[in-house]
């Protein structure tokens, strides 16, 4: 297994562009397909499928989000396959994805208690989850064993899909349903899953395996910090979502889906900094890190200007006039995403750092700040007063965990912590 711990580590600045191409390309796919199923459903339907995407992504973070980054950073210490490094416990995750599943079918039904297509749609809520879940561990699996190509594979594949789906049924009939967008999601959901699981390396007749107990541990200390509770989970749109009409969770979510491409774009290189960290000593690791924020940092700068330059023609003309007063939602929440953005770099340095648990402190203290800051904002100016809230609380979160991450080069590495390896 030696020289795939050499191909993890070595994999050099050429990835940044691949991965951030990647994230590009998933936008553009979705900004096709966001204002056709804008005017499919209309405010109110648009709204009713953000509940499904939003409890759906919710409940699967919420549930593996550590156990998924640990598989990862685990994977590429020891450069070992994942089919043979896990073992059994591949089969165990895909059972434990049932519990975010009845979690999101239950609060959709919840939310949208009053609606007619509640049941379908909580329904439909629960299939998306599972699939979700599954996704993020089957992530996980292809970072740790440093197959980039087909980590963008299969975020492409899925969205790509999708989008010929939504397009094929826009052409057919403009007056569709929530839970058909829905069932479109699942089945382009379903065939990029089965891509991913053909992309894993084989699993090997004997070789080490990881520890279950050790993992979980490990995945305890890591579970805050990799839930994402500002962009991961979207908890802002819960709180949203609970507060207002689901015309107006329709608006903020146009906003917010229109100026997220600086998360987008670092998705893929957030996700692969902590196996590149990971599989390399302490001093590279950090070089590392300091290349990869300045490439990052610029890159963001650049699609903030270009966004703020053209959000306002563009929702008008892709999503109609009904969606304008998005805009001015629009044009907080640019800037909101991009701190969001390295923001989620600095939790993966921390992450591979082995500095989980200062980061899961950052993250609580951030979620109860978005918590008590986006009520008030509601409260005082609608939904641009909770993008400014966002805002605020992202600026924060983002020097915070800047602050948590060690940026100083040592003259030679530190050595791991017994501890915090696993062993067979």
């Amino acid at each position: 297994m030696r020289h795939l711990h050499l191909r993890i580590a070595r994999l050099g600045r050429s990835e940044i562009s691949r991965l951030a191409g990647a994230g590009l390309t998933v936008q553009m796919l979705t900004l096709v397909s966001g204002p056709l199923v804008a005017r499919m459903l209309g405010a109110s339907g648009r709204g009713e499928v953000t509940v499904a995407m939003l409890y759906s992504i919710l409940s699967s973070r919420l549930v593996l989000a550590g156990w998924c980054v640990t598989i990862t950073r685990e994977l590429a210490q020891q450069a070992w396959a994942a089919r043979t490094a896990l073992g059994p416990l591949v089969g165990r995750s895909g059972i434990a994805s049932a519990i975010p599943a009845l979690l999101a079918g239950l609060l959709t039904a919840a939310t949208l208690h009053s609606s007619p297509h509640m049941l379908q749609v909580a329904s439909a809520t629960a299939v998306i989850t599972l699939l979700a879940s599954v996704t993020l561990v089957m992530t996980a699996m292809l970072q740790g064993e440093g197959q980039v190509r087909h980590v963008n594979r299969l975020r492409l594949i899925s969205v790509l899909l999708y989008v010929l789906g939504i397009a094929l049924i826009f052409l057919v009939d403009r007056q569709s349903h929530a839970i058909v967008v829905l069932a479109v999601y699942a089945g382009a959901q379903t065939i990029g899953l089965g891509v991913a699981w053909q992309a894993l390396r084989p699993r090997e007749a004997e070789g080490a395996r990881l520890a279950g107990r050790a993992l979980l541990r490990s995945a305890r200390r890591a579970h805050l910090g990799a839930i994402g509770f500002l962009d991961g989970m979207g908890l802002d749109h819960v709180v949203v979502a609970v507060m207002m009409s689901t015309t107006s969770l329709g608006l903020y979510t146009v906003a917010s889906s229109s100026t997220n491409l600086p998360v987008m774009v670092l998705q893929g290189v957030s996700g692969m900094l902590l196996p590149r960290m990971a599989a390399r000593d302490a001093e590279e690791s950090r070089r590392l890190l300091f290349r990869w924020t300045a490439a990052s940092t610029a890159l963001v700068a650049c699609v903030v200007i270009g966004l703020e330059i053209i959000i306002g023609p563009a929702i008008r003309i892709l999503f109609g006039t009904e969606f304008v007063p998005a805009t001015p939602v629009a044009r907080l929440l640019i800037v909101a995403w991009a701190l969001l953005a390295l923001r989620r770099l600095f939790i993966s340095a921390a992450q591979a750092q082995h500095r989980a648990g200062r980061s899961s402190v950052v993250e609580a203290a951030s979620a109860i700040a978005l918590v008590v800051g986006v009520p008030v904002g509601i409260a005082t100016h609608g939904i641009v007063g909770a993008a400014a809230a966002v805002l605020a609380v992202s600026a924060l979160s983002c020097a915070a965990l800047a602050a948590t991450v060690s940026w100083r080069v040592p003259r030679q590495a530190t050595p791991r912590r017994a501890d915090q390896r696993t062993s067979s």
